[in-house]
């Protein structure tokens, strides 16, 4: 689960959106704006060639949004937990000027500019007590990493075994051919052979990878 990762102060940013407030002048009393989708099935989808749509469904959502709104550009003197902010995490004039402008800014990792596991900023934060906002990318990146983990695994479980037979029985018959066959044919079976027994050798697991009987 390693990714080159740089923190997005929209993961601090949170000083606005959570904990800290822009103290501007308090507008009427709104109602709160709702975030509501309808609900997709797709098991009774057919087609030839999109056949694992069949298990995707997504339940409908009707969520209130609790996040305040406020305006640009900001004033960091006007963000109610700024000061305590800026004792944890460090900003340059640039980065303040872009903060002020846009609402979020884009910092390297000023804590382990090396770090390459994903979920160690969030748990660094978390630790200095600065709010964390989690956005939708890191989200997907996270999704990204296990789809990766689970093909790995059937790769393991379920691939391996199946793809040492198969090759393995390829290079039987070609051994076969290659001993009755003349000419160009023979040379292209002899390159077949080399091919799968190269695949084979890299399949052949080596002795401190068995497992103890």
């Amino acid at each position: 689960m390693n990714s080159k990762f740089s923190i997005s102060l929209l993961l601090v940013i949170g000083i606005v959106f959570i904990s800290g407030c822009v103290q501007q002048p308090i507008p009427p009393k709104k109602e709160r704006s709702t975030l509501k989708t309808e609900p997709i099935d797709l098991s009774g989808v057919e087609t030839e060639k999109l056949g694992f749509i069949k298990y995707y469904s997504l339940s409908p959502l009707n969520i209130t949004l609790q996040v305040s709104q406020y305006n640009l550009p900001l004033k960091t003197s006007q963000i109610s937990n700024f000061n305590d902010f800026s004792k944890k995490f460090s900003l340059n004039s640039k980065a303040l000027d872009l903060l002020e402008k846009n609402g979020f800014v884009v910092v390297s990792n000023p804590f382990n500019p090396k770090e390459e596991v994903i979920t160690r900023p969030y748990k660094t934060l978390k630790d200095k007590e600065i709010p964390i906002f989690i956005t939708s990318d890191s989200l997907l990146h996270l999704y990204h990493i296990q789809f990766d983990e689970t093909l790995r695994q059937i790769e393991e479980r379920e691939f391996y075994d199946r793809i040492w037979e198969i090759s393995n029985e390829l290079l039987k018959v070609s051994v076969e051919k290659y001993n009755r066959a003349t000419g160009d044919l023979k040379e292209a079976l002899k390159r077949n052979i080399a091919y799968l027994s190269v695949g084979l050798s890299l399949l052949k697991p080596r002795e401190d990878q068995l497992c103890p009987p």
